[in-house]
């Protein structure tokens, strides 16, 4: 596998330089739940088909520093991602299980050998599944690109010279695809968020309710409703 750490400032070099043949472009969603401003899917627009999916990895929602609170608020952001997609013409594909064997499934079926993603900024149990992800894609010829998401930048061995690096990280213009990005063939829309048989709750009364207010103001319109909330571990 070849992984790349690609800035916005080479993010236009980096398209013209690509293979520009019509082919399935998987856009692998992790924190960074959005359509604007979003290099990945930028990216994966300037080259083929796109197929934008989320993996829940239930054995990430059992540690220590994930909560019901957090899955709620994750449930919510895929509802309006899921919403965003819709009017690009894209689904958003949601799969359950171990991210290796699910990208894997994923890119077998549908003849993917490109991976783009944003370069994420976790905790241990990401920065482990990612170095999973990479030894899986070199031993099966996938191409993964991690694009830069924020100032924060990976990997370097020492802190010299972050600052900089992070001021002309913010000083770079939006990523926005140039044109609308295609759809991959054969794919049917997934279910948002996930079930998966897990009990369900309502919504707790009175949540957020200001926060919302204040996005509406700023959005003219209100994100998708979530009247019940899909739940991992009820003692969470």
């Amino acid at each position: 596998m070849k992984i790349g750490y690609v800035g916005r400032k080479s993010l236009v070099e980096f398209q013209t330089s690509w293979h520009k043949c019509s082919i399935n472009v998987l856009i692998w969603y992790k924190r960074d739940l959005r359509v604007d401003d979003h290099p990945a899917l930028t990216l994966g627009a300037e080259i083929g088909a796109v197929l934008p999916i989320y993996i829940v990895e239930p054995d990430y929602w059992v540690l220590a520093d994930t909560s019901a609170r957090q899955w709620r608020f994750l449930a919510q952001s895929l509802l309006g991602l899921k919403d965003d997609l819709a009017q690009l013409g894209l689904p958003l594909i949601l799969r359950t299980g171990d991210a290796v064997a699910e990208l894997a499934k994923l890119c077998t079926k549908h003849g993917i050998t490109k991976i783009i993603s944003h370069q994420e900024t976790g905790n241990l149990f990401t920065f482990h599944r990612d170095r999973r992800v990479a030894a899986w894609g070199a031993s099966a010829g996938i191409e993964w690109v991690e694009l830069a998401q924020s100032g924060v930048a990976r990997p370097f061995a020492a802190r010299d010279g972050w600052a900089k690096r992070h001021m002309l990280f913010l000083r770079k213009g939006q990523a926005h695809p140039k044109r609308p990005p295609k759809r991959c063939k054969g794919l049917m829309w997934a279910n948002c968020p996930p079930n998966n048989g897990c009990p369900l709750c309502a919504r707790p009364n009175g949540r957020a309710r200001r926060g919302r207010a204040v996005v509406q103001q700023f959005n003219g319109k209100p994100r998708a409703s979530l009247s019940r909330w899909p739940v991992i571990s009820p003692n969470r």
